[in-house]
């Protein structure tokens, strides 16, 4: 099997894509430019494997096609970064969960050395400089978390979006298909006068009009 990964079937980049793997050896590979994801896989291997397959050329399409498959592409990326926010969004919980576990422990930590050495003076300056630094710490999470959310509002626009145009995309198939089948009963009323001796109109040199 190559590990050589082929160009992003959505937007066509063929330079170098990004390949990640977290901290519970999970992998994946993303591009650079759209954002196009494959989902986590166990073996990074795999995770290219994934995306060779996605990446394989479509057949060539009508206008009509090419309308929806630009619509389920757009949401199929956004369903793909919903999935990736939605994990990066667990993540920081359980490390605000975490820090403040920490926060806990550090004070209850210092509390009991403290009635050790006999030096709580010091131990409380102690104390307020750690939890001043952890503090910080749980801020700049909430900071991220922030972040996250207003980029997962953000993608449930674009989900939105997406939803819309393919809407019009299935109200421009309706028109289209009452538009063959008016051509197909006009069709039909001109075969039925030809039929019945209906030529076409004659001209005043006795010709066939133009």
């Amino acid at each position: 099997m190559s590990d050589e990964l082929k160009p992003c079937p959505f937007c066509g980049w063929a330079g170098t894509l990004h390949e990640y793997i977290d901290e519970k050896n999970y992998a994946t590979i993303q591009c650079p430019t759209c954002g196009a994801m494959v989902c986590r896989f166990r073996d990074i291997r795999e995770a290219r494997a994934a995306w060779n397959r996605r990446a394989e050329p479509a057949p060539a399409a009508t206008d009509l096609d090419a309308l929806a498959s630009s619509a389920n592409t757009a949401v199929t990326i956004a369903a793909n970064t919903k999935d990736y926010a939605m994990a990066n969004r667990r993540r920081i919980e359980d490390l605000e969960t975490r820090v403040e576990v920490n926060v806990a422990d550090a004070i209850q930590g210092m509390a009991d050395n403290a009635e050790h050495i006999g030096k709580v003076e010091v131990l409380g300056l102690l104390q307020d400089d750690r939890i001043g630094t952890l503090e910080f710490a749980l801020e700049a999470l909430r900071d991220r978390v922030a972040a996250m959310e207003a980029r997962w509002n953000w993608v449930v626009a674009q989900a939105g979006e997406a939803e819309r145009f393919a809407e019009r995309v299935d109200a421009l198939e309706g028109r289209t298909s009452r538009l063959l089948s008016i051509s197909e009963r006009l069709y039909a009323a001109l075969e039925a006068r030809q039929g019945h001796g209906f030529g076409p109109a004659k001209g005043r040199g006795g010709g066939e009009a133009e």
